[in-house]
């Protein structure tokens, strides 16, 4: 038959589906009970938005039908994919939870971060050469362990939340003790009324084997997040009761200190005044702020803390803080 017509299967299924009335049929009869009980036909439109890769939509295409909710006025997103490639895709569910979350993703920057989110209703049309459709339709069906998969379901996490947690019930942790109460310890309002507890970890730490680098790095996560004044205080405890911390360390905490006696003793002469400026002229004093700032910056450095925490810091320009990297390299 060499005038065969080799059909176009988007144009057609799409055709067919983006009727208004055809699509309130094909949803009334192969939508789930349950879901066409909840969802207002009456208030069905049709999307515009395509979620197929570009590879892909040769052999497939997709219709989205946006409705209203009958019980409390919420949205709902009917997904429906024609599948028409000869060979069906093992991975479909996958691939359907992929699209689920563009939509709500595209929902959100439409209409904001209002919550509930919607409900995203997947439909897979399949007209492949086997028969009947050989894969799951269910995502448990696609990982080795589909108990653990139960217990640990795409979307859902187990929370972790230092808020609630008892300081009791973070010492019996062992080494993550001291990333759970030093990231607790950062939100506290009365940072001082817990400075023996965050010493007690950190010593807890040490006696339980954590490197060395990561108390380290502990502690200058505590510089980066409190008032250099709230830390005075856990510097000489530091100083007293775990004298044997690493040099660059202490070398950052005398820094630290040194910065802070010299912002208290800058001053300034002020040479002329004019309406709306005033100009002022510091003297002295500069060199040894620059100095305490590097002695900052190389501490950091060493740390592998990120440029802008370090310009936070010590009010280092970028450029500034790459000389300093180099003369340590």
């Amino acid at each position: 038959m060499a005038n065969k017509i080799t059909p176009s299967h988007d144009p057609f299924a799409r055709k067919f589906l983006t009727d208004i009335e055809v699509a309130k049929d094909f949803l009334t009869i192969h939508l789930a009970p349950e879901v066409l009980a909840k969802c207002d036909l009456t208030t069905l439109n049709i999307e515009s938005t395509s979620y197929i890769e570009d590879d892909l939509k040769l052999h497939n295409s997709d219709v989205v039908y946006r409705l209203e909710l009958n019980d409390h006025g919420g949205y709902a997103y009917i997904y429906t994919l024609v599948e028409h490639q000869s060979t069906p895709d093992k991975l479909m569910p996958f691939r359907i939870i992929r699209y689920q979350i563009a939509i709500i993703q595209n929902h959100i920057e439409k209409y904001g971060e209002k919550l509930p989110l919607p409900m995203v209703i997947p439909l897979v049309f399949y007209n492949g050469v086997k028969s009947p459709y050989p894969h799951s339709s269910n995502i448990t069906d696609l990982f080795d362990d589909k108990v653990l998969y139960d217990s640990a379901k795409l979307g859902t996490f187990k929370l972790i939340d230092l808020t609630t947690m008892d300081t009791n019930e973070i010492f019996k942790h062992g080494k993550v003790a001291v990333l759970e109460m030093l990231q607790k310890a950062v939100r506290v309002r009365d940072f001082k009324a817990i400075i023996g507890t965050i010493i007690e970890v950190l010593l807890l730490g040490k006696t339980s084997g954590l490197k060395q680098s990561l108390v380290d790095r502990g502690i200058l996560y505590l510089f980066g997040a409190r008032d250099v004044e709230e830390i005075k205080p856990l510097i000489e405890k530091i100083k007293q009761q775990i004298p044997d911390y690493g040099e660059d360390i202490m070398n950052f905490i005398d820094a630290m200190k040194h910065e802070g006696r010299q912002e208290g003793r800058q001053e300034g002469k002020q040479e002329g005044k004019q309406e709306g400026k005033q100009e002022g002229k510091q003297e002295g004093k500069q060199e040894g702020k620059q100095e305490a700032e590097q002695k900052i910056a190389q501490a950091l450095i060493k740390f592998g803390v990120d440029d802008s925490i370090i310009a936070k810091a010590t009010h280092l320009t970028q450029s500034q803080i790459e000389q300093i990297k180099k003369s340590i390299n």
